[in-house]
């Protein structure tokens, strides 16, 4: 925690409300697209990703061309899939180059990857979408970023062939992926249950940071309390659902998490905890809160000195993951939001080997100068505005 302890350090993820645990499963309903026909759910986005290449029919002949901006866990997704990636270029605006995305199709291509970063829409998403149909390529948008955003009216994640989302990034759920099929695909919806333990330890922390981020000093009592009060909503989810499939594998703990898709757990479904509090979660509310604050911080941090807001103004439809600094010192940005209780992260940070940095200099730049601060669900305007003081002190320092 930061060194101002009086007041309630803020995470970069929402916490999670003991009545959206507790409350009836019968209540409630996965958010729009993901409540339509034609989706599987999976324990993580990568998962779903692996099984649209599976579905396709892909091997290593085929290649999928892949933003030069990007996590890496995707990449490894594909290779295991299996496939050849490929890669094209994204601007340091994180923009789709959609000219390069044109000069790279090759024979052997067979799909292509466009991802919607921070939830804000690809802006020339029609063109690839145009481009795609007159080449007879399959388009995957990787919405992992962007579960409430939509373009022009309609939500991303409908717009290509699949549209891949990842549920935990946004929801305080353990884990949860899922995969929107827009056209028949033979996809398999994963089948074995995790650990019911695996999501105990992340919802215990996700409770006790909502009650230590709502009541302060007297949120203490959380840690009394959030063991039992996880137990319960993670087994009552698992008595709804009945017994576990299948014996659950261990996931390997050697390798990078951040980069690494694990092909042990590609049979593993979206936990039944994580699937509970996703239909139980007040997903208009949460979309118009993220917005709200997004919009607040971007006024305040119009002006600055050594960073500049990746995307100043929100747009119609889009909602935000998280408010995207580029900064020209990210260490000392971080280091002073941590002083000042922030949770920040250096983004996708992590290189995956087969990413060839030096090809691509503007997406190596933004993964290694862009700060993520926190415009979540869990904050209100007050607490934004700490977030907004700790950035303008920074700037002015």
């Amino acid at each position: 925690m930061g060194s101002n302890s009086s007041k309630p350090y803020l995470r970069t993820r929402p916490g999670l409300a003991p009545s959206v645990l507790l409350g009836s499963p019968k209540r409630g309903r996965l958010p729009t697209p993901l409540d339509a026909d034609g989706v599987t759910l999976h324990v993580k986005a990568r998962n779903g990703l692996w099984w649209v290449i599976r579905a396709l029919g892909l091997d290593e002949t085929d290649t999928v061309l892949v933003p030069s901006y990007n996590c890496g866990a995707e990449l490894d997704a594909l290779l295991k899939g299996p496939a050849t990636v490929r890669f094209y270029r994204v601007d340091r605006s994180a923009r789709i180059d959609v000219g390069h995305l044109q000069q790279a199709i090759e024979p052997s291509t067979r799909a292509v990857v466009v991802t919607h970063y921070f939830g804000f829409p690809q802006p020339d998403l029609e063109a690839m979408v145009e481009l795609c149909r007159d080449r007879d390529l399959v388009l995957i948008e990787d919405c992992a970023h962007a579960l409430y955003s939509a373009h022009q009216g309609r939500p991303l994640g409908t717009f290509g062939d699949a549209g891949i989302f990842s549920l935990w990034k946004t929801l305080p759920t353990p884990d949860g992926g899922a995969v929107l099929a827009n056209r028949p695909l033979p996809l398999q919806r994963g089948a074995v249950k995790p650990p019911l333990g695996a999501a105990l330890p992340a919802v215990r922390v996700s409770v006790e940071g909502h009650l230590l981020l709502r009541h302060g000093r007297a949120g203490w009592a959380a840690s009394r309390i959030s063991d039992r009060l996880a137990a319960l909503g993670a087994g009552a989810g698992r008595y709804v659902s009945g017994r576990e499939t299948g014996s659950p594998l261990a996931f390997d703990s050697t390798l990078n998490p951040h980069v690494t898709f694990d092909p042990s757990t590609a049979h593993w479904s979206m936990s039944q905890t994580s699937y509970r509090i996703a239909r139980r979660s007040p997903h208009a509310q949460i979309a118009d809160h993220r917005r709200r604050n997004y919009a607040f911080l971007a006024e305040e941090l119009d002006s600055l000195s050594g960073a500049r807001p990746l995307h100043p103004r929100l747009q119609n439809g889009t909602c935000p993951l998280s408010f995207p600094l580029v900064v020209e010192e990210p260490e000392s940005l971080l280091r002073e939001l941590e002083r000042s209780g922030i949770g920040a992260e250096l983004f996708w940070n992590d290189f995956h080997p087969a990413f060839p940095a030096d090809e691509f200099p503007e997406s190596t730049y933004l993964k290694t100068h862009v700060v993520t601060v926190p415009i979540h669900q869990d904050l209100d305007r007050d607490q934004v505005a700490r977030v907004a003081t700790a950035v303008g002190r920074w700037s002015r320092r």
